[in-house]
């Protein structure tokens, strides 16, 4: 063994530690977002039937392509909570085109 062959080993170990590290960074914050949905949509569907989860999404989806479109975001987020609000506390179904 030469010396330039175990420095080639050694800096080869510590590149694949690195992404080793980083892969398990990754799936950590991926279990825990995972946890954290779960939580939520549990939460979701004591408060809103699934009719209701439907028209939540639709808005949703609704109101990212209008951010995507530059929209005013002020006045789109705070006309996107009055209507989740509606759906889901008055038990109100928004009716789309």
């Amino acid at each position: 063994n030469t010396p330039w062959t175990s420095i080639r080993f050694q800096i080869r170990k510590a590149w694949y530690n690195t992404y080793y590290f980083y892969f398990l960074a990754i799936l950590c914050v991926l279990i825990l977002f995972y946890n954290f949905l779960r939580l939520r949509i549990k939460r979701l569907n004591k408060i809103a039937s699934v009719s209701q989860q439907e028209c939540i999404i639709e808005e949703l989806d609704k109101a990212a392509y209008y951010i995507e479109r530059n929209a005013h975001a002020k006045m789109l987020f705070q006309a996107l909570t009055i209507k989740l609000y509606h759906i889901i506390q008055n038990k109100t179904l928004i009716l789309s085109n």
